[in-house]
C-alpha cells in the first residue's frame, strides 16, 4: 500500500512539473525520456534599452521585426526613442 502511494505521488509530481512548464508538444528521446519540442521563444529587446550611435548609419529605422535583416529585432533606442534594427 505504501508503494502504491509513492507511485501515485511520483506521478502527480511529474504531471505537475510538466503542467508548470506549459509545453504544448512533447517528443520521446532514444532513451524513452519525454522532452519539450516547442520552439524557443523569440528573442527580446534589451532592457533597459541601450543608446546606439546613429552617426555610423549601421542601424536602419523600422516599425516591426519584418523590416529588419535576419538575426536582428526592431527595438527602441535608449537615446532617441526611435525604433531601430539591433542584433539579438
Amino acid at each position: 500500500m505504501l508503494r502504491l502511494r509513492f507511485v501515485v505521488l511520483l506521478a502527480a509530481c511529474v504531471v505537475a512539473a510538466m503542467a508548470s512548464h506549459k509545453c504544448s508538444r512533447y517528443c520521446q528521446t532514444p532513451t524513452n525520456a519525454l522532452v519539450c519540442c516547442d520552439p524557443p521563444p523569440p528573442p527580446r529587446c534589451p532592457d533597459p534599452a541601450p543608446c546606439y550611435d546613429f552617426f555610423d548609419g549601421n542601424f536602419p529605422y523600422c516599425y516591426h521585426d519584418d523590416q529588419c535583416p535576419p538575426g536582428q529585432k526592431c527595438c527602441t533606442d535608449g537615446c532617441s526613442q526611435r525604433k531601430i534594427c539591433v542584433p539579438v
